[in-house]
């Protein structure tokens, strides 16, 4: 039996008219890179005037939103942190509710350093880690122990290498730990069009060794729709999660009765989307998210 067609949408304006609250998410939808995508500035602006709540969501552990913020300033946009949820800010916000007093393991870059700081959450480890090999064969490959570590945090971390895993592995086995991943993205867009393993690659290796799953604080966990919620309290009959992503932005609005509308500019080609074999439909999809424009200008 053939899949129903996802319907491209048509009547942005009474589209737009139903929509409070528009939850973006920005590798894919904002920008590709470090380039933003043609009309998108535009249609941002538009919405604010039209009265629209704009927020943005993103599963890269890398920054934290204040880095966001700076990326948004640099390519002409202006947004507060307070509209930015990210996977980094996700789990260290994890932490904090659940009052967690012990030390954290990062595998991870800056972004997620700083999110964990900014809670309160000591960690050892991250992307500037010392990992030189202090084995000289792999027989001697042995990891102490650390009853200090009460998680292991894993993000996109760049200088990934076989020792970190090691002490990840080791950390994890240790009883009561937590095994927490900002996201599960086995693909990140990098520039050129290209994908690159993405932080999911990373925890993986982990989840295949120790036998169990990390519990993963972005999208489209309930964590992070939790973590909007909270902060801005949105009907879910009058928002949309707009996206690039069928397994993570589309089933994070699917999860939580959400709109939600698939736009063509990052990792999902219209092939993809309308294949029998394809599960996670979106209500509408769009070329671009800068189409929007059409409908606030009355087109």
């Amino acid at each position: 039996m053939s899949a129903t067609p996802v319907p491209q949408l048509g009547d942005f304006k009474a589209y737009i008219a139903s929509i409070d609250t528009f939850i973006l998410d920005c590798d894919g939808v904002i920008w590709q890179a470090d380039k933003l995508i043609p009309g998108v500035k535009e249609t941002l602006q538009a919405l604010k005037q039209a009265g629209k709540r704009v927020v943005f969501l993103t599963n890269n552990s890398s920054k934290s939103r204040a880095m966001y913020v700076a990326k948004f300033t640099s390519l002409g946009l202006d947004v507060s942190v307070n509209d930015i949820f990210g996977s980094s800010f996700a789990a260290a916000d994890y932490l904090r509710q659940i009052k967690f007093d012990k030390k954290a393991y990062v595998l991870g870059a800056q972004g997620l350093l700083d999110e964990l700081t900014s809670v309160g959450v000591q960690y050892v480890g991250g992307y500037k880690e010392d990992t030189v090999n202090p084995w000289t064969s792999i027989d001697q490959g042995y990891v102490e122990d650390n009853p200090e570590i009460g998680a292991v945090v894993v993000g996109f971390d760049p200088a990934i290498n076989y020792f970190k895993l090691a002490r990840a592995y080791t950390y994890i086995q240790q009883p009561g730990c937590l095994f927490i991943a900002t996201n599960h993205d086995s693909t990140f867009p990098a520039k050129g069009g290209r994908l690159l393993p993405g932080t999911g690659t990373i925890v993986s290796a982990l989840e295949v060794a120790h036998g169990s799953n990390a519990l993963v604080m972005g999208k489209p966990s309930h964590f992070m729709l939790d973590c909007v919620k909270t902060a801005i309290g949105y009907d879910p009959a009058r928002t949309v999660m707009v996206g690039d992503r069928l397994d993570t932005d589309i089933q994070f609005g699917l999860n939580g009765n959400l709109h939600t509308l698939l736009v063509l500019t990052g990792v999902t080609s219209l092939e993809t989307l309308q294949s029998t074999s394809n599960a996670i439909r979106p209500e509408f999809y769009t070329p671009s998210f800068a189409d929007l424009h059409a409908g606030l200008r009355g087109d």
